[in-house]
């Protein structure tokens, strides 16, 4: 596969919330690393069993997510937009989250980090979840602004 269909599926397991999408391609020795997550994961059965827990919770909990295609210094990369209530619980750092309020008045917080990828093989090898560097850096592909789509559904999910 090409890199891009790697990661259009890779988007596609996110947006659908499916982590079974992964299995054809994710490398068997794939590494996932993460700003937020203290280990590195390595494998395709560790890291396919950890999406497919963050999946489980986001959908249990309604949370929105915008999954989108992007470049990063013309490398293909992805824009991963958390949404949720903030409570001040999170244990997030209060600079990396981000506020905003709709036309109606209803008030939201959400999180955008950048997925860079490495490929091996005709696969993903490696998978690295980051906030350095930020959305703001990257080329978005995806022409269609969805946040204020998910905006929406997560006014109405509360």
């Amino acid at each position: 596969m090409a890199q891009m269909e790697l990661i259009e599926n890779y988007l596609s397991a996110w947006k659908r919330l499916d982590s079974s999408l992964l299995n054809q391609v994710l490398h068997d020795k794939v590494l996932y690393e993460s700003q937020f997550v203290f280990e590195v994961l390595l494998g395709k059965s560790a890291v396919t069993n950890y999406l497919k827990q963050k999946f489980i919770a986001i959908k249990r909990e309604n949370i929105p997510v915008l999954a989108e295609y992007a470049t990063y210094i013309d490398n293909p990369c992805m824009v991963l937009t958390q949404f949720f209530i903030d409570d001040g619980m999170s244990g997030d750092d209060p600079n990396l989250i981000k506020e905003g309020i709709t036309k109606s008045g209803f008030e939201y917080s959400y999180r955008e980090s950048v997925i860079l990828f490495g490929f091996k093989d005709e696969k993903i090898s490696r998978i690295n979840l980051c906030v350095i560097p930020g959305p703001s850096e990257t080329k978005k592909i995806d022409n269609i602004d969805l946040r204020n789509e998910k905006i929406r559904q997560l006014e109405n999910s509360i």
